[in-house]
């Protein structure tokens, strides 16, 4: 019984309560240029497909998301495909604008940085290295554009994709705490690491 109650809790306090920690990659450090995987656009027909072949992984919300941000000139989702099937979504923003409400409102990014955001690769392709080659072509496609750092926010559960960033070199440098409300992530503290 006390072991269900934990648990409840554990999940009441997840509903309303948010830690993530900011990391960051300076875009001026040597990146590895040569990779055999190529980062595609992600586009309406691979959006449907990407719904069609995972009903489950997909929900319909995130697939509206997706599509929405196809008009943003803000964001660019990125994929892989793998034997015609796409693998996942990967997001990629420039800068805090009016216009995009994709970002992270308490992030101010500037005119110099770019936010890795949204990454998501479907179960059946994890542990194949796709996270971690899109997190590289991102900060690619970010340095050819003039960009000189990069960040990224990641949940505090999320260990996959925190060793996928650390591995090619982002640095943590805060924790934030933040609380839920009403679907909005309202920032109550930050701690510097």
């Amino acid at each position: 019984m006390i072991d269900y109650f934990k648990k409840f809790l554990t999940k009441i306090k997840n509903k309303f309560y948010l830690v993530e920690y900011l990391y960051f990659f300076n875009l001026e450090d040597e990146l590895i240029e040569n990779l055999d995987s190529e980062l595609t656009l992600l586009n309406q027909e691979y959006i449907k497909k990407l719904f069609n072949e995972n009903p489950n992984a997909i929900d319909f919300r995130k697939k509206k998301i997706l599509e929405k941000r196809l008009s943003f000139d803000e964001v660019k989702d990125f994929t892989f495909l793998k034997d015609n099937h796409v693998v996942g979504h990967y997001a990629l923003a420039f800068e805090n604008r009016p216009t995009n409400p994709y970002i992270e409102r308490s992030l101010k990014i500037t005119p110099l940085e770019s936010y890795l955001f949204d990454d998501y690769t479907l179960p059946q392709y994890r542990g194949l290295g796709f996270h971690y080659k899109a997190i590289l072509k991102r900060l690619i496609i970010s340095k050819r554009a003039g960009y000189k750092k990069s960040l990224a926010l990641i949940n505090e559960f999320n260990i996959a994709s925190q060793t996928s960033f650390e591995k090619i070199g982002f640095r943590r440098e805060k924790k934030i705490y933040k609380i839920k409300i009403f679907k909005q992530k309202i920032k109550i503290w930050t701690t510097k690491l």
